[in-house]
């Protein structure tokens, strides 16, 4: 009877943690969607802009932690935003397109209303920032360190292969 318990006691253990597993996996799943759509914009954005550094570069070492990206990738997230209709016109976030943005993309109305409180919170910390550009890179930097957290954050190869997949 003491053998049979451990055992129930110990599959319970196993199902749990393979729904969370599942559920990490599903999360970044669709983070990797909703970068991918974002990102669709970026050459649009970088032609615009005038971008002169290797903003491709700076968005890996983005993903990565610890990168230290450079105020024109702040610029070009705002574009980028933006083109998505995730703004409103003091170059804050939209949260109800950026929740209705996560729901397009395959997330459940807790999952998107998590993120949109997320980026919310992070948008907070930096308001009082008045470079438009500085303050969106910090409100990405936030919110890229929630992801890592999490272990939301979308694998930068799996990004890039999905992004080049989408140009053929």
């Amino acid at each position: 009877m003491a053998d049979a318990t451990k055992w129930r006691v110990a599959a319970i253990l196993v199902i749990c943690f393979t729904v969370n597993l599942n559920t990490v996996m599903s999360s970044e799943e669709l983070m990797t969607k909703m970068g991918v759509t974002f990102f669709n914009v970026l050459e649009e954005c970088k032609k615009e802009l005038k971008v002169t550094t290797n903003i491709n570069e700076g968005l890996v070492r983005f993903w990565s932690q610890g990168a230290a990206p450079e105020r024109e990738l702040g610029c070009v997230f705002l574009c980028m935003a933006h083109k998505k209709d995730l703004l409103e016109d003091q170059k804050r976030i939209h949260h109800e397109n950026a929740h209705q943005f996560a729901r397009g993309h395959g997330a459940e109305d807790d999952k998107a209303t998590e993120i949109v409180s997320l980026l919310r919170e992070c948008e907070q910390q930096f308001i009082t920032i008045t470079d438009d550009c500085l303050r969106a890179l910090e409100v990405a930097r936030c919110f890229q360190a929630h992801m890592q957290r999490l272990q939301w954050a979308p694998s930068m190869e799996v990004m890039v292969e999905e992004i080049l997949a989408g140009m053929a």
